[in-house]
């Protein structure tokens, strides 16, 4: 196991399906918490305007109130963001839930709204979800974090019953970025002068995701 770099680095009314926002909400929370622990195979393509580097492969690892793991025989960038499928870090502390009204996207009707951390320990200062309420699956999040920028993530799943998605793409503005350039390897490439300068940092990393292992309560 190589290097691994972390990107550390998403009113209420009633819902049409019957469900209040925080309930709905409540609901994806507890279908997620059944997970204790899964590994995953990924498959990733970065697309960072200064960085050219080629497509990897890693192995995520994540157990229930324990860092995320990964594992891969080359250096590679990894969203932190992006990788917390189970949306722990989100949930850690209380919140509050704003409903935000519907998104339509891809024909499917989705409950957005709003998480607002009420806890100050929390990381990140809001988070817009965007949910199917009738597969209880998250689409996309969009978090805000107080220190580490702003996150952007889609996601697909191969069936409407599946927690976990088969694709997610992190789309990512960072103020500040850390690439321990030594160990970046001979197959990447760097644009030093625009990692230095002081302009935010922007990026994408496409993420196709198999071979899940699932360990539920």
């Amino acid at each position: 196991m190589r290097w691994i770099l972390y990107i550390a680095i998403l009113t209420i009314t009633t819902a049409a399906v019957g469900q209040s926002t925080d309930s709905l909400v409540m609901s994806l929370q507890q279908r997620l918490d059944t997970i204790q622990s899964y590994s995953a195979r990924v498959q990733l393509s970065e697309e960072i305007d200064f960085i050219d580097m080629p497509d990897k492969e890693a192995v995520i690892h994540y157990e229930k109130d324990q860092p995320i793991l990964i594992q891969s025989e080359d250096f590679v960038l990894l969203p932190k963001r992006g990788l917390d499928f189970s949306l722990s870090e989100l949930f850690r502390y209380p919140y509050l839930v704003v409903d935000r009204g519907w998104e339509t996207k891809a024909g499917i009707k989705l409950k957005a709204l709003n998480i607002i951390p009420e806890d100050r320990k929390a990381d990140f200062s809001i988070a817009t979800l965007l949910i199917d309420p009738e597969r209880l699956q998250l689409k996309e999040l969009e978090i805000n974090t107080k220190k580490e920028g702003s996150f952007y993530v889609t996601m697909d799943y191969n069936s409407p019953h599946d927690l976990m998605p088969s694709a997610a793409v992190v789309s990512f503005t960072l103020e500040k970025l850390r690439i321990p350039l030594n160990f970046m390897g001979k197959d990447s490439s760097i644009d030093r002068k625009a990692l230095r300068s002081e302009e935010p940092k922007e990026g994408r990393i496409v993420m196709k995701i198999s071979d899940y292992r699932i360990n539920k309560q």
